[in-house]
């Protein structure tokens, strides 16, 4: 394994990805719909984050996940930064025991750097956080209204983002171009994809979470709505997980239905959940 290499792409990953979705991004969709684009936040200027559960008991927790921006926003270039090996992703099911000690040698040198550091897992964690919870406020609008990334067209094209940098940090720390992030095949509901990863299970690695559901550990099958009663057998969650991914994927058959509805400045999303605004 070659020796741990930090990159100016890693370091401004924070920078880039906030640069992009706050400035570029917006501009692009004003162009095509003749909007108010989302304007890029104070990153100075940062609030307490929540998050409530969308079903159950009225439930709402805090966070201070507010980012260590250090310096200026740096543009992120494709040119300067090309790719030097084809990335392949696999489902993490079927992952083989090389990879899967490569992938947790990769997390356990994320998880080993200081909280400070923008690569870290802390603040990998925190930029989801700050950007999903509302620890931003909106620019160049009237009110406090939070900046929210869920429930819109920003949501896949953000995550997936947010994903490339994630994935270009962890190929970094362990010195491999070619590494690639595994995914989990959760609309497989006939040869394992449906149930979390066995990789996430094994207790003191670089993946284990103690924190995770106990009730949805293997060999449960995770259903895939929030409104899915709990306590059902495999049978009727592997059916209903079948008849929601038809009726998301399959009869999506416009853009709005597929990606979310338009996410223009001054819109507040913040009473928003996966029920209500999915």
């Amino acid at each position: 394994m070659r020796k741990p290499t930090t990159t100016l792409a890693d370091n401004a990953s924070v920078q880039s990805i906030t640069f992009f979705f706050f400035c570029c991004f917006p501009l692009i969709l004003f162009a095509l719909v003749h909007a108010s684009p989302i304007q890029i936040p104070d990153l100075t200027k940062c609030q307490v984050a929540s998050a409530s559960w969308a079903s159950g008991p009225p439930v709402t927790l805090y966070f201070n996940c507010c980012l260590p921006i250090t310096g200026p926003i740096v543009d992120f270039s494709f040119e300067k930064y090309k790719p030097i090996r084809k990335h392949i992703r696999r489902p993490a099911h079927t992952a083989s025991e090389e990879y899967i000690a490569k992938y947790m040698k990769a997390y356990e040198l994320m998880r080993a750097l200081p909280d400070t550091d923008p690569r870290s897992l802390k603040v990998q964690a925190n930029i989801h956080c700050s950007f999903c919870n509302g620890g931003y406020l909106q620019a160049g609008v009237t009110g406090d209204i939070p900046l929210q990334v869920h429930f819109s067209w920003f949501f896949l094209p953000w995550h997936r983002w947010y994903l490339y940098f994630h994935e270009r940090i962890l190929a970094s720390l362990i010195g491999d171009p070619g590494f690639s992030l595994l995914y989990w095949e959760w609309d497989d509901q006939v040869y394992g994809g449906n149930q979390i990863p066995e990789m996430y299970t094994r207790v003191n690695t670089s993946l284990y979470d103690e924190k995770r559901r106990v009730e949805v550990q293997p060999p449960t099958i995770v259903p895939l709505a929030a409104s899915t009663p709990a306590n059902l057998s495999a049978s009727i969650v592997i059916n209903q997980n079948l008849n929601n991914m038809y009726q998301s994927v399959v009869t999506a058959s416009t853009a709005t239905l597929f990606m979310g509805g338009a996410l223009r400045a001054g819109a507040d999303l913040s009473n928003s959940t996966v029920i209500n605004n999915p």
